[in-house]
Protein backbone atom coordinates (compact mmCIF):
# COMPACT_ATOMS: atom_id res chain seq x y z
CA UNK A 1 0.00 0.00 0.00
CA UNK A 2 0.91 3.65 -0.18
CA UNK A 3 -0.04 7.16 1.53
CA UNK A 4 0.88 10.27 -0.57
CA UNK A 5 -0.48 13.76 -1.58
CA UNK A 6 -1.14 14.16 -5.30
CA UNK A 7 -2.12 17.67 -6.84
CA UNK A 8 -4.89 18.43 -4.50
CA UNK A 9 -5.90 14.90 -3.34
CA UNK A 10 -4.92 12.84 -0.36
CA UNK A 11 -4.85 9.10 -0.91
CA UNK A 12 -4.34 6.22 0.45
CA UNK A 13 -3.69 3.09 -2.14
CA UNK A 14 -3.30 -0.59 -2.01
CA UNK A 15 -2.25 -3.22 -5.14
CA UNK A 16 -2.04 -6.29 -4.98
CA UNK A 17 -2.23 -9.59 -7.56
CA UNK A 18 -4.45 -11.58 -5.33
CA UNK A 19 -8.31 -10.03 -5.59
CA UNK A 20 -8.95 -11.21 -2.04
CA UNK A 21 -6.84 -9.08 -0.39
CA UNK A 22 -7.89 -6.54 -2.20
CA UNK A 23 -11.56 -7.08 -1.45
CA UNK A 24 -10.10 -7.57 2.45
CA UNK A 25 -9.05 -4.04 2.29
CA UNK A 26 -12.12 -2.33 0.83
CA UNK A 27 -14.09 -4.55 3.90
CA UNK A 28 -11.26 -3.18 6.30
CA UNK A 29 -11.62 0.44 5.26
CA UNK A 30 -15.64 0.17 4.90
CA UNK A 31 -15.23 -0.63 8.88
CA UNK A 32 -12.93 1.87 9.95
CA UNK A 33 -13.49 4.99 7.93
CA UNK A 34 -17.19 4.02 6.31
CA UNK A 35 -15.95 4.87 3.50
CA UNK A 36 -16.27 3.05 -0.40
CA UNK A 37 -13.11 3.62 -2.65
CA UNK A 38 -12.53 6.50 -5.17
CA UNK A 39 -11.83 3.92 -7.50
CA UNK A 40 -11.11 -0.04 -8.05
CA UNK A 41 -9.21 -0.93 -11.34
CA UNK A 42 -8.41 -4.52 -12.23
CA UNK A 43 -5.33 -4.29 -14.52
CA UNK A 44 -3.65 -6.57 -17.27
CA UNK A 45 0.15 -5.94 -17.33
CA UNK A 46 2.38 -8.13 -19.52
CA UNK A 47 3.04 -10.69 -16.84
CA UNK A 48 0.32 -10.41 -14.54
CA UNK A 49 -3.57 -9.61 -13.64
CA UNK A 50 -3.53 -7.30 -10.27
CA UNK A 51 -5.73 -4.83 -8.67
CA UNK A 52 -5.52 -1.56 -7.24
CA UNK A 53 -7.86 0.33 -4.83
CA UNK A 54 -8.15 4.30 -4.00
CA UNK A 55 -9.46 6.46 -1.46
CA UNK A 56 -9.00 10.08 -1.99
CA UNK A 57 -9.44 11.86 2.02
CA UNK A 58 -7.81 13.84 3.66
CA UNK A 59 -9.25 12.18 7.10
CA UNK A 60 -7.77 9.11 5.72
CA UNK A 61 -4.48 10.81 4.78
CA UNK A 62 -4.14 12.55 8.31
CA UNK A 63 -4.91 9.71 10.36
CA UNK A 64 -2.92 7.32 8.93
CA UNK A 65 0.34 9.64 9.12
CA UNK A 66 -0.56 9.80 13.20
CA UNK A 67 1.55 6.84 13.79
CA UNK A 68 3.94 6.04 10.22
CA UNK A 69 5.92 9.08 9.30
CA UNK A 70 6.46 7.28 6.15
CA UNK A 71 5.30 4.18 4.26
CA UNK A 72 7.90 3.78 2.08
CA UNK A 73 10.32 1.15 3.44
CA UNK A 74 12.91 3.09 0.86
CA UNK A 75 12.52 6.26 3.49
CA UNK A 76 14.93 6.12 6.48
CA UNK A 77 11.66 7.82 8.44
CA UNK A 78 9.55 4.87 8.14
CA UNK A 79 9.26 2.98 11.52
CA UNK A 80 7.04 0.70 12.96
CA UNK A 81 5.41 2.36 15.97
CA UNK A 82 5.80 -0.02 19.28
CA UNK A 83 1.98 -0.50 19.57
CA UNK A 84 2.25 -2.58 16.41
CA UNK A 85 4.82 -4.74 17.51
CA UNK A 86 3.30 -6.35 20.85
CA UNK A 87 0.18 -8.64 20.57
CA UNK A 88 -2.92 -9.16 19.35
CA UNK A 89 -1.60 -6.74 16.55
CA UNK A 90 1.95 -8.05 16.10
CA UNK A 91 0.86 -11.49 14.28
CA UNK A 92 -1.53 -8.90 12.28
CA UNK A 93 1.65 -6.86 10.77
CA UNK A 94 3.19 -10.01 10.12
CA UNK A 95 -0.05 -11.40 8.53
CA UNK A 96 0.51 -8.24 6.14
CA UNK A 97 4.32 -8.46 5.75
CA UNK A 98 4.47 -12.03 4.39
CA UNK A 99 0.91 -11.55 2.20
CA UNK A 100 2.72 -8.58 0.67
CA UNK A 101 6.06 -9.17 0.34
CA UNK A 102 6.56 -13.27 0.97
CA UNK A 103 7.30 -15.56 -1.13
CA UNK A 104 7.92 -19.93 -1.22
CA UNK A 105 10.37 -21.35 -3.63
CA UNK A 106 9.58 -24.36 -5.18
CA UNK A 107 12.22 -25.87 -2.48
CA UNK A 108 10.04 -24.78 0.43
CA UNK A 109 12.20 -21.99 1.23
CA UNK A 110 10.33 -19.17 2.56
CA UNK A 111 11.85 -15.14 2.32
CA UNK A 112 10.39 -11.69 2.49
CA UNK A 113 12.07 -8.69 1.59
CA UNK A 114 12.12 -4.94 2.49
CA UNK A 115 14.56 -1.91 1.80
CA UNK A 116 14.32 -0.69 5.48
CA UNK A 117 16.85 -2.21 7.94
CA UNK A 118 15.15 -0.36 10.74
CA UNK A 119 12.06 -2.13 9.64
CA UNK A 120 12.96 -5.48 9.20
CA UNK A 121 15.31 -5.47 12.58
CA UNK A 122 11.99 -4.80 13.91
CA UNK A 123 10.05 -7.45 12.18
CA UNK A 124 12.62 -9.89 13.66
CA UNK A 125 12.04 -9.27 17.02
CA UNK A 126 8.49 -10.32 16.46
CA UNK A 127 9.27 -13.68 14.85
CA UNK A 128 11.52 -13.92 17.59
CA UNK A 129 9.06 -13.38 19.86
CA UNK A 130 6.54 -16.05 18.14
CA UNK A 131 9.14 -18.66 17.90
CA UNK A 132 9.64 -18.63 13.74
CA UNK A 133 13.16 -19.42 14.00
CA UNK A 134 15.05 -16.93 10.45
CA UNK A 135 17.89 -15.16 9.94
CA UNK A 136 18.39 -12.02 7.83
CA UNK A 137 20.60 -11.38 4.66
CA UNK A 138 21.75 -8.72 2.99
CA UNK A 139 22.16 -7.89 -0.94
CA UNK A 140 22.39 -4.83 -3.60
CA UNK A 141 19.32 -4.40 -5.68
CA UNK A 142 19.65 -0.90 -6.77
CA UNK A 143 20.50 0.27 -3.25
CA UNK A 144 20.86 -2.03 -0.05
CA UNK A 145 17.99 -4.47 0.52
CA UNK A 146 17.20 -7.09 3.56
CA UNK A 147 16.36 -11.17 3.29
CA UNK A 148 14.12 -12.33 6.03
CA UNK A 149 14.77 -16.27 5.60
CA UNK A 150 13.07 -18.94 7.89
CA UNK A 151 14.71 -21.48 8.99
CA UNK A 152 13.26 -24.57 6.68
CA UNK A 153 12.19 -27.01 9.98
CA UNK A 154 9.11 -28.56 10.76
CA UNK A 155 7.63 -26.68 14.24
CA UNK A 156 8.57 -23.07 12.05
CA UNK A 157 6.05 -24.19 8.93
CA UNK A 158 3.61 -25.61 11.71
CA UNK A 159 3.88 -22.30 13.20
CA UNK A 160 3.42 -20.24 10.13
CA UNK A 161 0.90 -21.86 8.73
CA UNK A 162 -1.24 -21.62 12.62
CA UNK A 163 -0.44 -18.12 12.31
CA UNK A 164 -2.28 -18.06 9.13
CA UNK A 165 1.01 -15.68 7.48
CA UNK A 166 -0.25 -16.82 3.73
CA UNK A 167 -3.52 -16.86 4.43
CA UNK A 168 -5.11 -15.30 0.86
CA UNK A 169 -1.93 -13.93 -1.17
CA UNK A 170 -1.00 -15.74 -4.24
CA UNK A 171 2.49 -16.24 -6.17
CA UNK A 172 3.15 -13.77 -8.69
CA UNK A 173 6.20 -15.54 -10.61
CA UNK A 174 7.96 -18.62 -10.69
CA UNK A 175 6.99 -22.40 -10.92
CA UNK A 176 3.99 -21.80 -9.00
CA UNK A 177 2.67 -18.44 -10.35
CA UNK A 178 -1.05 -17.46 -10.08
CA UNK A 179 -1.47 -20.53 -7.46
CA UNK A 180 -2.26 -19.56 -3.10
CA UNK A 181 0.78 -19.32 -1.15
CA UNK A 182 -0.92 -21.42 1.54
CA UNK A 183 -2.06 -24.13 -0.77
CA UNK A 184 2.18 -24.18 -1.53
CA UNK A 185 2.95 -24.55 1.95
CA UNK A 186 0.61 -26.87 2.53
CA UNK A 187 1.60 -28.65 0.24
CA UNK A 188 5.01 -28.84 0.71
CA UNK A 189 4.47 -29.76 4.54
CA UNK A 190 1.96 -32.64 3.67
CA UNK A 191 5.08 -34.31 1.43
CA UNK A 192 6.67 -34.33 4.21
CA UNK A 193 4.56 -35.41 6.61
CA UNK A 194 4.63 -32.35 9.04
CA UNK A 195 0.95 -31.70 9.21
CA UNK A 196 0.11 -34.91 10.90
CA UNK A 197 0.91 -32.79 14.61
CA UNK A 198 -1.97 -30.57 13.39
CA UNK A 199 -4.32 -32.87 12.33
CA UNK A 200 -7.12 -33.98 14.54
Amino acid sequence: GSVYSSDYHKVASYVNCSKELVEQFKKNMLMTYNLNPSSFEEIDSKTNKYYRIKYSSKLVYGDLLKDFKSYSTSNSLCIVPGWLLTMPFSVILLRSFWENEGSIAKSGKLSADLKSLTVISQLSKVHNELGLNHYISKYWKGGWAYKLVLNQKKENYQKFIELGLFEKSVATKGYFKGIKKNTILINYCENRKWLLSLMP
